[in-house]
């Protein structure tokens, strides 16, 4: 079974922590993301709690949201660091 990996990825609002987690799912390894992203109120730096899914695309050998529609849009820009984490690992 893999292991988790945590990762922190710079992006123009700040640093974003992220950990995926292995899922099996019908005998198949999913990947849970946990994202916090940077996010500004009032001068105050807080985080946003994103949670998403990563599954396989066995054509490419990449990783992909697994319902991108309702991935906020500046979440979306982070797949290929996911994915990319995700597959050294």
């Amino acid at each position: 079974m893999h292991e988790p990996i945590e990762l922190a990825i710079e992006t123009a609002d700040g640093i974003v922590d992220c950990r995926l987690e292995p899922v099996e799912n019908n005998g198949i390894i999913i990947w849970s993301a946990t994202i916090l992203y940077p996010h500004n109120i009032n001068g105050r730096l807080q985080s946003r709690v994103y949670e998403h899914n990563l599954n396989l695309n066995p054509q490419t050998g990449l990783y992909y949201f697994a319902d991108e529609a309702s991935v906020h849009p500046k979440v979306l820009l982070l797949g290929k660091q996911l994915s990319d984490a995700i597959c050294i690992a």
